[in-house]
């Protein structure tokens, strides 16, 4: 996450603060470096993906602790479950927040509904990893059709349920998408197996990191373009789109090409943990 997150962070201050002149941001780039994005009242222009990427980097200091605190599975679900019926209560409205931090930039308030669909990704993880858990999902999720059906029920959800995805909404959307998730990685042989492993979907699930980072900025391009050649409206959105969307290909797949792929060759130099005999077969 960090490598490419610090370079699209910088490049956009570069542009917004060095050559657009906007000084106003300086003080926002400290929260962006230290991922508290998901707490901000506004963002720097083309940065509003951040968001996820705080509550992702947060998951990852925090989780690791728990699971080292906390070893015993019988507790470990009691915690998960608890913590995901305060904030979806919370976003419900049922439970306050609790106001940690509130400065001119940001508004610290706790629990963040955001946190809910990674700890539900979390809880199956661990029914998953107990036996008695993996037995009775298996036959739902294990089915070579679950994969379809699961993904048709969440197009369904998507369009039936309210368009702010907050309590129990966002929990209905949320355990299916950890559902359809669970279901293509299960086994191999599913029924989307044969589209997911289509050389072009295969290849935009390679650099979905960065088409997820760079697409407004692929996004700012073709909306340029379209103002450069002087069009408006409809026609200026039609031509914008395609170009839109190419350039965020473009830019993600060089991205990855000549910049991400330096420090995943790193990782993959890494040696393994002392005593990690998995490590050494892999």
């Amino acid at each position: 996450i960090i490598p490419l997150y610090f370079l699209v962070i910088t490049l956009c201050a570069i542009w917004w603060i060095g050559v657009r002149g906007q000084a106003e941001w300086w003080p926002y780039l400290p929260f962006y470096y230290a991922f508290l994005s998901n707490f901000m009242e506004v963002d720097i222009p083309l940065l509003a993906p951040t968001w996820s990427l705080s509550v992702e980097e947060q998951y990852y200091m925090l989780w690791p602790a728990v699971l080292l605190l906390i070893p015993a599975l019988r507790w470990r679900l009691p915690l998960v479950l608890g913590l995901l019926a305060v904030i979806y209560a919370s976003a419900q409205g049922l439970l306050p927040q609790a106001q940690v931090i509130r400065t001119d930039i940001v508004d610290i308030r706790l629990p963040d509904p955001a946190y809910g669909a990674i700890l539900i990704g979390s809880l199956m993880a661990l029914v998953l990893h107990h036996p008695k858990g993996f037995a009775r999902l298996w036959p739902v999720l294990g089915h070579p059709m679950a994969p379809l059906g699961l993904f048709l029920a969440l197009i369904v959800a998507w369009q039936a349920l309210p368009g702010i995805l907050l309590g129990w909404p966002g929990l209905v959307m949320h355990l299916l998408m950890a559902a359809v998730l669970a279901s293509i990685v299960l086994r191999e042989d599913h029924v989307l197996a044969p589209v997911l492993r289509w050389r072009p979907i295969a290849r935009l699930g390679v650099i979905s990191y960065g088409l997820y980072l760079w697409h407004l900025i692929g996004r700012h391009v073709g909306v340029e373009v379209a103002s450069g050649l002087g069009l408006d409206g409809v026609i200026a959105g039609w031509v914008a789109l395609p170009i839109y969307v190419l350039a965020t290909i473009v830019i993600a797949e060089i991205s990855f090409r000549w910049f991400e792929s330096y420090f995943l060759r790193l990782k993959a130099k890494s040696p393994p943990p002392a005593g990690d005999g998995l490590g050494q077969s892999s």
